[in-house]
């Protein structure tokens, strides 16, 4: 019986085949008569003749039938070890639903410990539930109905009627206990009720919930040819007056000496964040504003920027002729009609996918879908448009040219370009590479000073009003604007105990805050709850700044940023890894790990 291996051909010493080995015995080794090896293995007198091939294939003419035997004797053994291996699992998976469904009315009481419902009646008095999540007093017109909005269910529960809040409920729901002195207990149900409180989301059966009630409603506006109708906003925020603070070309050996911090509460009140239509002018800018021109500025900036210092550059030539391309939405449109970016770069090719979001005022708490659970939290915050990028735009403009009231229907634009596509020739490339070098670069560059640890680029356009929860990004931020302007309150790593950052990881809003700083001027109107950390958050550390056309936004690591869009923009924005190590001063990863 031959062996596995490979056997050399005696008159020229090249390989016969795949499967046999020249460490056999070759007792007797020849030629036959028909020009064939023929091989005799020691006292077997079985003669077995490998009929070698001009390709080097070789034909074992008196082996077939055992390599028969073997081949089915394989197939049989894997046969029974997949079956074997999917009764196992079937098994396992069996348990795990049964165990997952076994939740006690105790455990459901704990999970929606921290929720807080509110019932609403319409005027035919059926009673409606739903989470309270922002203030009902913009979400409902005078005769307790939405505007519009069609709920998903009815139900009967027990009503909180003292609270009416904007983020309790999106606090940890696993809440720890705390004994008679004070001391923190871990609660030990706590990663056994997360598993059960967010098994049921992740199969995706209930993507339902997150499509907008009224896809098939068309407003108003969507009649209204804009063709010759000017959508210019009442204020240009890419002109107004500004003053900048004398520039530094080195860090200051103190950091508190920059940038320079305030309160959020003083903030907020010079500059009400829904006034957007009378700013403090002309408007006093505390980042450091560097020349990408001059360079003996950018020199300065560099160090800045491996201080973890926050600060903006502007005259940047790629940025500035995106901004006039992207001022004309049919050349946008056209962009993202290129085609859906997973496709296209499978094929080689580059493209660029957009979704757009829908919100019933214009505060926007973004989480995280397959983390929402609808039978604790109600309906999610904002819901999935069909509208593509052209009925985002023309939205927009109407938006800008109507001045609509912070709690009227917003939408918020959303694109991405992965990381692979800068990989592409250039002529393939989706028009956001193509027209952003800066953030595209496969080679380092002041923007991209670490790309091997980039994700790619994000897109966010967002029209008047249009307000982005508190939050931090891990990575080292690059935001550059293209078209219109948008307002940042920042506020260090350090502030996060102040800010209600949550900070459970299979929370659907982790890493942001629910907390509206519209609410900062109205605290007499809030529960005593929305009041406590509100009085919290205004005592905060924070700086602002408006980002205009044609400048670029650097946000260290672990640093939160609140965003308002002034009018309507487009902003893209790239990462290059994560900065650990923070500053002494302001904090750093670890500050925000050990906020609750």
């Amino acid at each position: 019986m031959l062996h596995r291996g490979k056997v050399t051909n005696n008159n020229n010493g090249s390989g016969v085949g795949p499967h046999y080995s020249k460490t056999f015995l070759r007792h007797n080794n020849r030629r036959d008569t028909n020009g064939h090896d023929e091989c005799n293995y020691g006292s077997n007198k079985k003669k077995t003749v490998l009929i070698v091939d001009d390709d080097g294939d070789y034909n074992d003419a008196n082996d077939k039938d055992g390599a028969r035997r073997r081949n089915r004797y394989v197939k049989r053994c894997t046969f029974l070890f997949i079956i074997g291996f999917s009764f196992m699992a079937g098994i396992l998976a069996g348990l795990f639903l049964i165990n997952a469904g076994k939740t006690s009315n105790d455990d459901v009481s704990k999970i929606s410990a921290a929720v807080t419902t509110t019932t609403l009646k319409d005027d035919s008095g059926k009673r409606e539930t739903m989470t309270s999540w922002r203030d009902k007093t913009k979400r409902y017109n005078a005769n307790g109905n939405h505007n519009g909005r069609r709920f998903p269910r009815e139900t009967e529960e027990n009503v909180d009627e003292e609270s009416d809040i904007s983020f309790k409920r999106f606090h940890p729901t696993y809440p720890d206990f705390f004994d008679e002195f004070g001391t923190r207990i871990v609660n030990p149900e706590k990663r056994r009720l997360r598993v059960k409180y967010y098994s049921k989301m992740r199969g995706g059966k209930r993507s339902d919930i997150f499509t907008d009630p009224d896809v098939n409603v068309v407003g108003d506006w969507q009649l209204i040819d804009d063709t010759n109708l000017s959508s210019a906003p009442k204020v240009d925020y890419t002109k107004v007056d500004v003053t900048y603070p004398k520039l530094l070309y080195e860090v200051p050996e103190d950091l508190s000496e920059y940038p320079s911090l305030e309160t959020l509460g003083s903030i907020m009140e010079r500059w009400p964040q829904d006034n957007l239509d009378n700013p403090p002018l002309p408007f006093r800018e505390t980042l450091l504003h560097f020349n990408h021109e001059d360079p003996q500025e950018m020199i300065a900036a560099e160090k800045f920027r491996d201080a973890m210092l926050p600060f903006k550059v502007y005259n940047v030539p790629d940025v500035v002729k995106a901004g006039e391309l992207w001022s004309d939405d049919e050349y946008v449109a056209r962009g993202f009609a290129e085609g859906k970016q997973g496709k296209m770069i499978r094929k080689g090719r580059g493209g660029i996918a957009g979704s757009c979001q829908k919100s019933y005022d214009n505060f926007f708490a973004f989480f995280t879908k397959s983390h929402w659970d609808y039978d604790t939290m109600g309906p999610p915050p904002e819901y999935d448009s069909n509208f593509d990028y052209s009925m985002w735009a023309k939205h927009a403009r109407y938006a800008d040219r109507e001045s609509i009231p912070p709690n009227d229907i917003h939408y918020y634009y959303q694109s991405g370009v992965p990381r692979e596509e800068r990989n592409l020739p250039f002529e393939q490339q989706s028009f956001v590479s193509r027209d952003l070098p800066s953030l595209s670069s496969k080679g380092k560059s002041f923007f991209m000073w670490n790309p091997n640890f980039n994700k790619g680029i994000q897109c966010r356009f967002g029209e008047r009003g249009v307000t982005a929860a508190t939050h931090y990004d891990s990575g080292t931020n690059m935001v550059a604007m293209m078209v219109g302007a948008k307002r940042y309150v920042l506020a260090p790593p350090r502030e996060c105990p102040h800010l209600a950052i949550n900070n459970e990881k299979t929370h659907p809003t982790f890493r942001h805050s629910q907390l509206n700083f519209a609410r900062l001027n109205e605290i007499k109107d809030v529960s005593d709850f929305d009041r406590a950390w509100i009085e919290k958050a205004s005592k905060s550390d924070a700086l602002e700044t408006i980002v205009r056309a044609g400048e670029i936004l650097f946000i260290p690591s672990h640093w939160f940023h609140y965003i308002t869009s002034l009018q309507k923009s487009a902003q893209c924005n790239t990462r290059s890894g994560v900065e650990l190590d923070g500053t002494e001063e302001y904090g750093n990863r670890k500050t925000v790990q050990r906020c609750t």
